[in-house]
C-alpha cells in the first residue's frame, strides 16, 4: 500500500510514451489467494518519444516471479523490480517480446482495483490505473494494444470465464479439474478497458440484428436466481443499440456484447470493451418493487455504457486531462437517447434540475475545478459532476453552434442548387398546342403579317414557361435571403458565446479558468 503523498500531475508535463505496446497476450490462472499472471508484451520504440530511452513499466503491490526478453531469462543486474515499478535500463532499440510472470492475491485486494473477488466471483476494475495491479505495464491511455486473454480456473469455483472481445477457444485442461477460455479483442484499446470475470453466474441471452444484417449475441450475467429482474435492462440495451445506429450511424463491432452485474463494485458501471461490469442495482429491477426513477436510471446507465463503445473505447482520450471529452460527450448522447425515448422537454428539465442541484453547488464550493483540469494528484477523485454534467453542457453548446454554422447553411445551399436546376429545366420551350380552326372573319394584320388574335394565342402558350422562370427566380432570391438571415444568427450566436466567455460568471477566477479556455 502506498504511504507517500501523491505527486501532482500537470497537463503541461505531458510527453508521448517512449515505448509502445503492439500486442498483449495474457494467461491468467485464477486462484483465491495466489493468481498467476503471465503477460507477453510486444514492444517497439516510439518514433515521437525520446531515444534511446529506458523501459519503465508501472506496477502496484506486485510480486515478480520471472522475466524474459525474446525468450531468454533476463539477468538480475539488467533490471530493477519493485512492487510499484519495473525498469530495464538498456532495452534493445527495436521491436522485442517481453514475458512477465507475476502473482497477485485477489482476496486481499480491498481497494476493488485490479483483480479482486466480489463474494465468490473474480472481477476486475482497471479505470483509471488498476491494470498495474495485475501486471507490469505502461498504464496510460495513449498506449493502445490488441489483447488476447486466456483464463484458467477450477470448474467448480468458476464455471463461467469472460474477458474482452470474442470467444475463440475453450475446453478442459487434461488431467485436472480445471478448464480454460481464450478471448481475443481485435481492436486496439488502452489498458484501463481490460476486463476479466470468472465465477458462478446465470445468463440471460438475446439476439440483435445490426443495421448491416450481422447477428450480435447479447448476454447479461447475474447471480443465480436474479435472471427475471434483467428483462428491462435487456430491452434498454437493444433500444440503445438501435438508437445509436439511427441517430449517429454507429454499429456495434464485435460478435458478442456482455454485461456482468456484481454486488461489490466501486463505480456505478464500467464500459470495458465488449464486457461491461455493473453494480447490480443499475441492472436489476422488478415491476413489483422498482419505481419509475429506478427504470429511468437503468435505461440511462445501460445506454451510457454502451455508447462508450465508440465515444470512449474505439475513440479514447490521450491522457486523463481529456476525461471530460469521453464522459461529457457520452453523457450528452445518453441524454439525447432518453429525450427521444420519452418527452424531450421533461428530460431537459430533469437534466437541468440535476445540474443545478449537484454541479452548481460543486462549482460554488472549495472543490470547484474547470471541465478540463491543469493538474491532479489522484485521478480517481476526479470523476465529478463538473466533468460529466458540465462537460455534457459544453458539448450541447458546441452542437448548437455547429448546427447553425455547418448543417443549416448546407441545407440552404442544396435548396438553391435545386431551384437553379428547376429554373434551367423551365427554359425548355413547351410543346405547342394544336391550333384551333381559324375564324374566317377578316382580322387586322400586323407588321409581321400575323393577326393580333394569333399573337395573343402565342403569348398564352409561352406564359407557363415565363411564369415558371419567375417563380424559380423568386425562390432563389428567398433562399439567398434565408441564408443571409442564417449567417446573421450564426454571428449572433458567436457574439453571445464570446460575451459569455468574457462574463464575470464564467471568469470568476481568470487564472483558474484560463487553461480550460485554451
Amino acid at each position: 500500500m502506498r504511504t507517500e503523498e501523491a505527486r501532482p500531475v500537470h497537463l503541461e508535463d505531458y510527453r508521448p510514451p517512449d515505448w509502445l505496446v503492439e500486442t498483449v497476450e495474457l494467461d491468467v490462472s485464477l486462484d483465491p489467494t495466489a493468481t498467476e499472471v503471465r503477460a507477453a508484451l510486444t514492444l517497439r520504440p516510439n518514433g515521437n518519444g525520446a531515444a534511446p530511452a529506458p523501459l519503465m513499466l508501472d506496477g502496484e503491490s506486485l510480486k515478480l516471479r520471472a522475466l524474459k526478453l525474446d525468450g531468454a531469462a533476463l539477468p538480475p543486474e539488467q533490471f530493477v523490480a519493485t512492487p510499484d515499478r519495473l525498469t530495464i535500463a538498456q532495452p534493445p532499440q527495436r521491436r522485442f517480446r517481453l514475458e512477465i510472470e507475476t502473482v497477485v492475491d485477489p482476496s486481499a485486494n480491498t481497494q476493488l482495483l485490479g483483480l479482486y473477488r466480489s463474494g465468490a466471483i473474480y472481477c476486475t476494475q482497471c479505470e483509471a490505473e488498476g491494470f498495474r495491479r495485475i501486471t507490469y505495464f505502461p498504464d496510460r491511455p495513449d498506449v493502445m494494444a490488441v489483447y488476447t486473454t486466456r483464463i484458467e480456473a477450477e470448474k467448480a469455483d468458476a464455471p463461467v470465464l469472460l474477458a474482452n472481445g470474442n470467444l475463440v477457444a475453450s475446453g478442459d485442461v487434461p488431467g485436472t479439474n480445471r478448464h480454460f477460455a481464450v478471448w481475443h479483442d481485435p481492436f486496439p484499446k488502452p489498458s484501463y478497458l481490460f476486463a476479466l470475470v470468472g465465477g458462478k453466474l446465470a445468463c440471460v441471452e438475446d439476439r440483435f440484428r445490426t443495421i448491416s444484417g450481422r447477428e450480435v449475441t447479447l448476454r447479461i450475467y447475474v447471480e443465480p436466481g436474479k435472471e427475471s429482474r434483467c428483462v428491462y435492462a435487456m430491452d434498454s440495451l437493444k433500444r440503445a443499440m438501435r438508437w445509436d445506429e439511427t441517430a449517429f450511424g454507429r454499429e456495434y463491432d464485435l460478435d458478442i456484447f456482455m454485461i456482468v452485474a456484481v454486488s461489490d463494485f466501486n463505480m456505478g458501471a464500467m464500459e470495458n470493451k465488449g464486457l461491461n461490469v455493473f453494480n447490480d442495482k443499475y441492472v436489476l429491477a422488478s415491476p413489483e418493487t422498482a419505481t419509475d426513477n429506478d427504470f429511468e436510471r437503468i435505461e440511462a446507465i445501460i445506454a451510457h455504457e454502451y455508447f462508450h463503445n465508440w465515444t470512449g473505447n474505439r475513440i479514447t482520450c490521450r491522457d486523463w486531462f481529456q476525461l471530460c471529452l469521453k464522459e461529457g460527450l457520452t453523457v450528452f448522447r445518453d441524454q439525447e437517447f432518453s429525450a427521444d425515448q420519452r418527452s424531450r422537454a421533461v428530460e431537459r428539465i430533469s437534466d437541468v434540475r440535476g445540474l443545478r442541484a449537484h454541479q452548481f453547488v460543486e462549482d460554488a464550493g472549495p472543490l470547484a475545478h474547470p471541465v478540463r483540469p491543469t493538474l491532479y494528484r489522484e485521478i480517481n477523485n476526479f470523476y465529478t459532476a463538473t466533468v460529466y454534467e458540465k462537460g455534457a453542457e459544453v458539448v450541447r453548446m458546441l452542437t448548437r453552434l455547429l448546427i447553425y454554422a455547418l448543417v443549416l447553411p448546407g441545407r440552404h445551399a442544396r435548396g438553391r442548387r435545386y431551384w437553379q436546376l428547376r429554373c434551367a429545366r423551365t427554359n425548355l420551350s413547351p410543346r405547342p398546342r394544336p391550333e384551333r380552326a381559324r375564324n374566317t372573319r377578316p382580322a387586322e394584320q400586323g407588321a409581321d403579317g400575323r393577326s393580333a388574335r394569333h399573337r395573343t394565342r402565342r403569348a398564352r402558350w409561352a406564359r407557363p414557361a415565363a411564369q415558371a422562370r419567375r417563380w424559380a427566380r423568386n425562390r432563389a432570391r428567398r433562399a439567398d435571403s434565408d441564408q443571409a438571415r442564417r449567417n446573421l444568427h450564426v454571428r449572433r450566436y458567436r457574439r453571445t458565446a464570446r460575451a459569455f466567455a468574457q462574463s464575470r460568471i464564467f471568469r470568476a477566477d481568470q487564472a483558474h479558468r484560463q487553461p480550460w479556455r485554451r
